[in-house]
């Protein structure tokens, strides 16, 4: 399960089982993203879309290699 955490400007996942969710990425100012997230979906590839309020945008997350793309151009 994924937790979209605003107000953290973080996404946790929690698996079966655990209470203590793994932070997978940090949307905050000082990590040079700066995430205001309003809402998040994943389509069937494992990859993690996030909707970026402030910066007008949608981050694509790649949860099986951990990258990062931000716009309408992303490699892979």
């Amino acid at each position: 399960m994924f937790i979209l955490d605003a107000g953290n400007q973080r996404i946790q996942q929690f698996t079966p089982g655990n209470n203590v969710g793994i932070t997978i990425f940090d949307g905050s100012y000082n990590s040079g993203f700066g995430l205001n997230a309003q809402s998040m979906g994943m389509d069937s590839f494992g990859n993690l879309y996030v909707a970026d309020f402030n910066s007008m945008r949608i981050q694509k997350i790649n949860l099986v290699s951990s990258s990062l793309c931000t716009g309408m151009l992303c490699d892979g």
